[in-house]
């Protein structure tokens, strides 16, 4: 299914169910599924039969660098509390 709704950004439900031979109600009930799965980004239009693709989001890396130097941050205080308890 997967293969039939790659090329698109906006393919009608009717067509993939055309295309992967299976019933129209079983086919939106896979690719909502696989939306909420995280397969691929999308949304079913089903007032207009449709299925309405999203690209991919881009990575932001920011997050996963904020942690990383709070990590940091917090050994280094860590060290710093440890020798000021050995001076004491």
């Amino acid at each position: 299914m997967v293969r039939v709704i790659e090329p698109y950004s906006t393919v009608e439900l009717s067509y993939i169910a055309q295309e992967v031979g299976q019933p129209l109600n079983s086919v939106e009930s896979k690719l909502s599924q696989m939306i909420l799965d995280g397969i691929f980004q999308g949304v079913l239009d089903q007032e207009k039969g449709r299925l309405i693709v999203y690209d991919e989001p881009e990575k932001d890396s920011t997050y996963a660098t904020a942690l990383d130097t709070i990590k940091q941050i917090s050994e280094v205080v860590n060290g710093l509390s440890d020798k000021a308890r050995r001076l004491t």
